[in-house]
């Protein structure tokens, strides 16, 4: 795509983005996001299953700091010895890095 194009797309997505932002902070501020907040729980609620627990449950235990850091080393060792990339390791370890030792931060 040309770069007028891109910078069309991207200005649009912006105007976009900002109004959804001001009726979100509107509605809030009209405090009519307990009505928001009650069509989205009970929607939410409606798709409960024990089946999607178990399944949201793997998700949140993907997400603890233990497996982030075991799968993270998995992946860098999968980069390093199969797949010979040097420069993802520099970043992965960077990003993964900042975010792990945050975490113990306290």
């Amino acid at each position: 795509m040309k770069l007028k194009q891109q910078l069309t797309i991207a200005f649009i997505v912006s105007v976009l983005s900002l109004i959804g932002f001001s009726f979100m902070a509107f509605t809030i501020s009209a405090n009519e996001y307990l009505k928001f907040d009650e069509n989205v729980i009970s929607l939410v609620q409606g798709w409960e299953s024990p089946l999607l627990t178990d399944i949201m449950k793997f998700f949140t235990y993907i997400g603890s700091t233990v497996s982030l850091i075991i799968l993270s080393l998995i992946i860098l060792f999968f980069l390093y010895r199969v797949l010979k990339h040097r420069l993802e390791l520099v970043s992965i370890h960077c990003s993964h890095g900042w975010f792990t030792s945050s975490q113990f931060d306290g």
